[in-house]
């Protein structure tokens, strides 16, 4: 059950990513990634493939998570701007 509703605002990019998981749409890379190419080899088959937000819990060198591919998909940006690609067409 998500607790964001339509009116709610994202405070913050920790609220983005919370209804990205409850929704299905994040990635969690638990496993050990290097910074550099393994990372971005990780990223692109992600988009290649299912094109979700990933959260990478275990990046090799570096002390807290990175978030990456948020904005991969159009769903994502209508989901953060909360609006749709269509309204955005037009405006």
């Amino acid at each position: 059950m998500s607790h964001h509703t339509p009116d709610s605002k994202y405070e913050s990019l920790r609220g983005f990513l919370s209804l990205l998981d409850e929704e299905g749409e994040l990635l969690h890379i638990t496993r050990k990634v290097g910074q550099s190419f393994e990372l971005a080899a990780v990223v692109q088959n992600v988009q290649k493939t299912v094109n979700k937000a990933i959260l990478f819990e275990n990046v090799e060198g570096f002390r807290g998570r990175v978030a990456s591919n948020l904005f991969g998909s159009h769903r994502n940006v209508d989901r953060m701007l909360r609006s749709t690609s269509q309204s955005l067409a037009t405006t």
